[in-house]
């Protein structure tokens, strides 16, 4: 008998609540500061100044679409199921976040000066290296709705990313009794499979950008990002290919037996072959204990195995921005995120064991209590591990700064200043 079937979902989600913070340092001598302000801070030659605005938001838009088509043949042969099948999926996911902030315009923009030439407020960078950011147009922070449409046009550049994912699968299985022993048949079921993933990101601004620093006095160094929100790296195509046989038998001991009502083992051996991390075997063992009507005990034992996937592999480095708290300076502020993925990973391993129990009490119909217990033993755990991570930080904190995980989070000064300018510029 033949089979198809298909089915595709499209999805579309806007997002208008994310505001757009600014921060950085301000001259004391910015013409748009008000004068009471200046006076203020005579002595100062700068100040750090935060505000969220109001008038623009990033807006974040993501459009989904999915596809998959299975189909195969399957049939019976002497009492034996076959199944043979192909299955095909691709997923494509575009993000456009049409508010993105250059960070080297914003820079630009808000160090702002009279122009000598005509009295007029102009971007210093202007003045000074015109080249860099030809068509500045210097912004005004002070004041609830006090940029301009000019400013905000000339700092804000869409970005977007389209991340594409697709899967071939081919398999086969066939089950089937071995034999009669005396407490039921004795049945076995073997499977193969082959199957192919790949990944490709296009992104139109990559975490690597940085602005053009020239002429800048402040708000852009060697390692500031080119834009304020999330961006991605490119893939330019990755893949994994898998292949898989497996064997599993169900061999009954007991049937209507005064010692239980039935009682069976099973068991499964799998081995994998994958083109990114090599082979892996797995195995499972396991009982079922029928006592009566009422109770049942199991055990299983298991060797447990997760692959590393595309992402994990290959996934881009990404630039995500926000607040984080920092133990070492004891303060909260802004800084960037960087994630990135890893390519020499291994699979991780498992040794699982199940005891449980089911209570079915005759006198309470429906009912049922099941009780069980789980001891669960991973080595080379695949985990993401972040520089924002509190834990991470008293590690680092605990070794004196000696800690490799002190690498995690990039400080513009030595270890041993607590200062506020030490809070880190990026968590790695």
């Amino acid at each position: 008998m033949a089979y198809l079937q298909g089915s595709g979902t499209f999805n579309w989600n806007h997002n208008s609540h994310q505001n757009i913070q600014i921060s950085g340092t301000l001259s004391t001598s910015n013409p748009y500061l008000p004068s009471a302000y200046q006076t203020a801070m005579a002595g100062s030659s700068t100040f750090t100044f935060n505000k969220m605005l109001q008038r623009v938001a990033y807006q974040p838009e993501s459009q989904s679409n999915q596809f998959f088509f299975l189909g195969g043949f399957k049939g019976d042969l002497g009492g034996w199921k076959w199944d043979v099948g192909a299955t095909y999926s691709k997923a494509t996911q575009k993000t456009l976040l049409p508010n993105n902030v250059n960070n080297g315009r914003l820079a630009a923009a808000m160090d702002a000066v009279i122009n000598p030439a005509n009295g007029q407020i102009a971007c210093r960078v202007t003045l000074t290296n015109p080249s860099a950011y030809p068509g500045c147009v210097p912004i005004n922070l002070f004041g609830v709705g006090s940029e301009s449409q000019a400013a905000l046009d000339y700092i804000i550049q869409p970005t977007s990313f389209t991340a594409t994912t697709t899967m071939k699968d081919i398999s086969g299985s066939i089950t089937g009794a071995l034999f009669r022993s005396w407490a039921g048949d004795v049945k076995l079921a073997f499977s193969a499979e082959m199957r192919q993933l790949s990944l490709k990101i296009d992104s139109t601004a990559q975490p690597t950008d940085h602005p053009d620093c020239t002429g800048l006095t402040s708000n852009c160094t060697a390692t500031t990002a080119l834009y304020r929100s999330n961006t991605q790296a490119n893939i330019p195509l990755a893949r994994q290919t898998v292949s898989e046989a497996a064997i599993e038998a169900e061999v009954p001991l007991l049937a209507d037996h005064w010692l239980a009502k039935a009682l069976n083992i099973n068991g499964a051996a799998r081995f994998a072959h994958y083109d990114t991390s090599g082979n892996a075997f797995t195995w499972k063992l396991g009982g079922v204990w029928h006592v009566n009507d009422e109770f049942t005990l199991r055990v299983t034992q298991s060797r447990d195995f997760r692959a590393p996937n595309l992402y994990d592999l290959f996934a881009p480095t990404q630039v995500n921005p926000g607040n984080m708290y920092d133990l070492h300076t004891n303060m909260t502020a802004a800084s960037y995120q960087i994630n990135a993925s890893n390519p020499n990973l291994k699979p991780e391993k498992g040794n699982t064991i199940t005891i449980g129990a089911v209570y079915k009490p005759h006198w309470l119909p429906g009912a049922s209590l099941a009780v069980d217990y789980y001891n669960i033993r991973i080595t080379d755990a695949i985990q993401s591990l972040g520089g924002g991570n509190l834990a991470v930080q008293r590690l680092c904190e605990t070794a004196g700064g000696n800690s490799p995980y002190c690498s995690l989070l990039d400080r513009p000064l030595p270890f041993q200043q607590y200062e506020r300018g030490q809070f880190p510029n990026r968590l790695l």
